[in-house]
């Protein structure tokens, strides 16, 4: 069965699939983007693309269960929770002068006349959230911060092989 997402997070990297497989075994619906076809067949088809202590096992769990998709697109309708877990890239370093992240928050919208609350999962540079991501949002919500959007940042922290662990056992947003 094909649940709507609560939780779509853009990027199938360490963090965003460690995240994902966390959230998923809660029972809560999640989506994960990436841009890269050939990984997302690959973890749809329950393989994962990273090493991670019983990853293949949480990973087939939560495909099977219903609760983790994935996908190239952002969905059609909203979701309640955005989690960007994109790497940092300078806007410069983009081929069209657009700006990597703006690109990836250019998806995101809330689930019917419910603001979205979008996560910054990455390891930014210290005032980007501030200075380019909550300016980006106004622009491509056409609201503004705590009224049609909530905005948080939480780096990510991440323990290679125990990413999953430490999700449960460390306090965390």
């Amino acid at each position: 069965m094909e649940r709507e997402p609560t939780v779509v997070i853009l990027g199938a990297g360490y963090v965003g699939l460690t995240l994902g497989l966390f959230i998923a075994s809660h029972h809560v619906p999640v989506l994960i983007v990436d841009v890269d076809a050939g990984k997302v067949d690959r973890l749809q088809r329950g393989d994962s693309t990273i090493y991670e202590a019983d990853i293949q096992e949480s990973l087939s769990t939560a495909l099977s269960s219903g609760y983790l998709r994935f996908s190239c697109q952002s969905p059609a309708c909203g979701a309640p929770y955005w989690i960007v877990a994109v790497p940092y890239l300078p806007s410069e370093l983009c081929r069209d002068g657009v700006g990597y992240y703006r690109r990836c928050l250019q998806s995101i919208r809330g689930a019917g006349s419910s603001p979205p609350v979008v996560m910054v999962r990455s390891t930014v540079p210290v005032g980007f959230t501030r200075s380019e991501i909550l300016p980006a949002l106004g622009d491509i919500l056409g609201a503004v911060l705590d009224e049609g959007f909530f905005l948080t940042a939480c780096p990510e922290r991440t323990l290679t092989g125990k990413a999953i662990h430490e999700l449960a056992s460390l306090p965390q947003l």
